[in-house]
């Protein structure tokens, strides 16, 4: 939510789980472990806006107001999607009350190009997906599995892992950790691969001497503590060696790196490769929650012109006790 403002979006945060007490206890602690400076502040005043404990009504969707109630927003987050379905009397376990949510407010936004973002709870005897019905999943366009790697608190530095577990579009695949707790808060990174780390611990070897034969090459980082069968290791090896990429080549001498003479000095061309670290996360905005209609792409970094509107929805908001 802070990345998506700090990068120019506009967030809506409906919340009917924590309070807006919670919530701000939480934001200022997310602002306060990121430093955040007076930009960052000024733009979580303008292009963030919070609501608690708002009762929406599922004949809103029926209504051209109501998307446009949101004009200028990037992102709506629901949270959570069992106290949605509760207010408007719906049941999680009931797959047809779950398409009438989803129906009457959740595709309006997205046929508004407005990303829409559905918390839930995973279920007791399946923590691989959402608790309740299937549908939650089947309408979905990603979904998306929330786990603590290592415990954290306030006081206490730990680890998240965000994966991917379902998706419908090709180019949204993969997991992110993202340390926090004790005061700090990071930023989400992919996890290096077994084999991208090997590829690493290759370079790391053979800077320190090379050319060298494929055993004397896993001598030498078995001697530097990496752990690796041999067999794995030289299919890694020869596919490391045809890829120009991967800043590692194979003469007759042996293995070295790429762009360097086999006397081991550099040569007169520049490398054919370099290390490759893993792809970062590209920000950008997808369709929104179970929208069947084709997708926009707008980069985060291009918000909508305009100031967007203050308000949620007409005369008609209801604030529950």
């Amino acid at each position: 939510m802070v990345d998506v403002v700090a990068a120019g979006g506009t967030v809506v945060v409906l919340d009917r789980e924590n309070g807006a007490a919670e919530y701000a206890d939480r934001l200022n602690d997310v602002l306060a472990a990121r430093k955040a400076d007076a930009d960052l502040a000024d733009a979580i005043d303008q292009r963030f806006r919070y609501h608690a404990w708002p009762q929406l009504k599922l004949e809103w969707g029926g209504s051209d107001d109501y998307p446009a109630a949101f004009a200028g927003v990037d992102l709506v987050i629901f949270d959570s999607s069992r106290k949605f379905l509760t207010s408007v009397g719906l049941k999680e376990d009931v797959s047809d009350d779950y398409s009438r949510f989803t129906e009457g407010l959740i595709d309006p936004l997205c046929r508004a190009d407005i990303a829409t973002l559905i918390l839930d709870n995973t279920g007791h005897e399946d923590s691989e997906r959402a608790r309740g019905s299937s549908a939650k999943g089947d309408l979905a366009d990603v979904t998306l599995t929330l786990k603590k790697l290592v415990p954290f608190s306030k006081t206490k530095r730990g680890r998240v892992d965000l994966a991917i577990k379902e998706s419908r579009l090709g180019d949204i695949e993969g997991r992110w950790t993202l340390d926090l707790g004790g005061g700090a808060y990071g930023t989400w990174e992919r996890p290096v691969s077994e084999r991208e780390a090997f590829r690493r611990a290759v370079i790391a070897a053979l800077r320190r001497e090379q050319p060298l034969g494929r055993n004397r090459l896993l001598e030498a980082m078995r001697e530097a503590g990496e752990k690796i069968r041999t067999e794995v290791a030289g299919e890694w090896l020869a596919e490391f060696a045809a890829d120009s990429a991967s800043g590692i080549v194979h003469t007759p001498a042996g293995y070295r790196l790429a762009g360097v003479s086999q006397a081991g000095t550099p040569s007169d061309t520049p490398p054919s490769g370099t290390p490759m670290s893993p792809a970062p996360f590209k920000k950008g905005r997808g369709r929104g929650h179970g929208c069947p209609g084709p997708r926009r792409r707008r980069a985060w970094g291009n918000p909508p012109t305009g100031r967007p509107r203050n308000a949620i929805y007409g005369a008609d908001w209801e604030q529950a006790p």
